[in-house]
């Protein structure tokens, strides 16, 4: 094949990978997150594949594209924190794309690094010491919503294969942050789950009306039990472990001190670290207004209780 016949395949491979960036841009702007889910890999990959064949001006021009919509990219990551998701699916795609989007600029970065040298090398470290600051800030933060928690991972299993690929490299310095690199890895995930523990989730209007309507039915009736004196069937809806322990004896000890239970007022509830908190006020005949909060792992039909407290005061007030 002729030289110029060459740079027509490689201009049309270029100006493909423009086009499905360009799509990736219109989707993402029409809050069309899975068009561009498809769009952005797909130009990332285009424009990788060109950098890998090393085609002088073609690689060149297909790398500085990719710096280019790398930054545009990381700035629009940036608008996560501001909640610009309306939903737990869009946020999940958005972490996905971006994922996908920071391996290829490692994986772009990392070959200019290994055969560049001058300008060039430096801005392939600059280009992986800012994809590592986005791993950082996703994978180690918590998301807007809390079940997206599991998408996190990815972000610092890359920066464990980064630093396992700069471990297998020659260069002493190279190998040392990368064993450093490794145990940070190991840090940032155990590091990320214990930030997203001490994180509450305030619970939109729907899940609110939806735990509501599967919990108080089942709390009103328990507490029918408990003014029958039928403990048996007190902890019915409890699970496995909380129906094995001897949970009712705080209630019978009490019973004299509380007397018979009169009505729920409206319940608080939370998310904290994937647990459900809802938190009733709750009036007896002998007392006049105690906290009672319920731990679920989940309202779905077959949901159980995980766990309950009683308190003189609200969480709020503590």
């Amino acid at each position: 094949m002729k030289t110029y016949q060459k740079n027509i395949l490689w201009s049309g491979a270029y100006l493909a990978g423009l086009l499905a960036f360009c799509f990736a841009i219109m989707y993402f702007s029409g809050s069309n997150l899975l068009g561009a889910f498809i769009s952005f890999p797909l130009s990332m990959a285009i424009f990788t594949f060109i950098i890998m064949k090393d085609k002088k001006f073609f690689s060149l021009l297909s790398f500085l594209t990719t710096l280019f919509t790398s930054f545009l990219i990381f700035a629009v990551a940036a608008e996560q924190e501001a909640g610009r998701f309306s939903g737990a699916s869009d946020e999940r795609v958005f972490m996905l794309t971006l994922a996908i989007i920071i391996a290829f600029v490692l994986a772009n970065a990392v070959f200019w690094a290994r055969v560049k040298t001058g300008w060039k090398k430096f801005v392939a470290w600059f280009l992986i010491g800012l994809s590592c600051l986005f791993i950082l800030i996703f994978g180690t933060g918590s998301p807007n919503f809390p079940q997206n928690f599991v998408y996190t991972r990815p972000f610092l299993l890359l920066l464990f294969v980064l630093n396992v690929y700069f471990i297998m490299t020659k260069k002493t310095v190279l190998k040392i942050f990368g064993i450093l690199g490794v145990v940070a890895s190991v840090f940032l995930l155990v590091f990320g789950a214990f930030l997203f523990a001490g994180e509450t989730y305030i619970l939109d209007e729907g899940q609110k009306a939806e735990l509501i309507a599967f919990l108080t039915p089942k709390a009103e009736e328990m507490f029918d039990y408990y003014n029958e004196e039928d403990y048996a069937n007190f902890c019915k809806y409890c699970g496995f472990t909380l129906g094995t322990m001897n949970i009712t004896t705080p209630f019978i000890d009490q019973k004299e001190t509380l007397g018979n239970f009169v009505s729920f007022g409206e319940p608080k509830v939370r998310q904290e670290a994937g647990f459900y908190y809802a938190e009733y006020p709750v009036t007896f005949s002998k007392q006049d207004l105690l906290y009672l909060t319920f731990l679920l792992e989940g309202f779905a039909a077959d949901s159980t209780i995980y766990g309950f407290s009683i308190a003189e005061t609200s969480e709020d007030e503590k």
